[in-house]
């Protein structure tokens, strides 16, 4: 996990390098938890409770756990077709 300031200048970098046609993969860890339905019912919760202070943690460190914010600097570097593909892994 980078900060996002320094992100930007290897993505602007990555599409002057990429043949036509090419592509690039970004992966990132997100540690809020999801569940397929409603995430009240996760409230309060010690995993729950982790990632809120992980993610307020990151906040303030400049890594916001935020998808949107690589996708926006994605589009602002001219990159097309940009697609994001979401894993949930189990966790107990």
């Amino acid at each position: 996990m980078l900060p996002i300031l320094l992100v930007r200048a290897p993505i602007n970098g990555c599409l002057s390098s990429l043949k036509v046609g090419g592509w690039i993969e970004l992966q990132d860890l997100s540690l809020v938890p999801h569940l397929p339905g409603d995430l009240r019912s996760l409230r309060d919760t010690p995993i729950y409770n982790l990632s809120e202070e992980l993610t307020r943690a990151a906040n303030q460190l400049g890594t916001p756990f935020c998808v949107s914010e690589y996708m926006d600097l994605l589009d602002a570097a001219g990159f097309q077709d940009i697609r994001v593909r979401t894993q949930l892994v189990p966790c107990n």
